[in-house]
């Protein structure tokens, strides 16, 4: 299951939501936790990999969270996960040539909205090296994808795929899912005020703000 939770950015300064996605990030882990396993993670035991992947030590339940415009999504695996969620950009050809080889970029401009193509190709190379923990030091353009069938793959097949594309409020998202065995991509939206955030639904972004910085 992918968790969403959509929160009005309105008015925020760049800290302020940085902070708000820090904070829903992690308490709508925790119900997502609870929900699946009826437990409750010991971020004490947060860890990283080589790369800076997080992980909980000693538990053997992976997560990964991506947030974009407003929303945060996170999901739970029993193996190795990545997940990415983007949405509308104006069309950027020196990025596109940047980050993709050139059969995606053939397949990007041949599309009916190369603008929107480019996203769900960027969510498969997110979500792929957010997947094997290297993030971009794995290199987009070295990890190569294709559609056959409206059906998104990985030229080598090392990996389970599954995409969806989400239109909220008239505006389109690509969420992209890879993993180490094969997952549904089925999506709960969750109310933020049904979180429960640090044992205090009363919890400021200022207080937090405050709080990531004493850390």
């Amino acid at each position: 299951m992918v968790y969403i939770v959509r929160y009005d950015k309105k008015g925020m300064t760049r800290k302020e939501d940085y902070a708000r996605q820090k904070m829903i990030s992690r308490t709508l882990l925790d119900y997502a936790f609870v929900k699946e396993y009826d437990i409750r993670p010991d971020f004490s035991k947060l860890k990283r990999g080589e790369h800076g992947k997080p992980y909980f030590d000693g538990l053997n339940i992976e997560y990964n969270i991506s947030n974009t415009k407003g929303l945060v999504c996170c999901v739970l695996s029993e193996s190795e996960v990545g997940i990415d969620i983007e949405g509308y950009r104006d069309f950027n050809e020196r990025l596109i040539k940047r980050v993709c080889d050139e059969s995606e970029i053939n397949q990007i401009m041949r599309s009916p909205n190369p603008a929107f193509t480019f996203i769900k190709f960027w969510t498969l190379k997110e979500s792929y090296l957010k997947y094997t923990g290297e993030g971009l030091w794995g290199g987009t353009k070295n990890n190569v994808f294709y559609y056959e069938n409206n059906k998104p793959y990985k030229k080598d097949g090392s990996v389970f795929i599954e995409q969806t594309v989400l239109n909220i409020d008239k505006e389109l998202y690509s969420v992209s899912l890879c993993s180490g065995k094969k997952l549904k991509l089925e999506i709960e939206f969750v109310k933020e005020n049904d979180l429960y955030l640090y044992d205090s639904p009363s919890l400021s972004v200022t207080e937090y703000i405050n709080y990531v910085e004493d850390k």
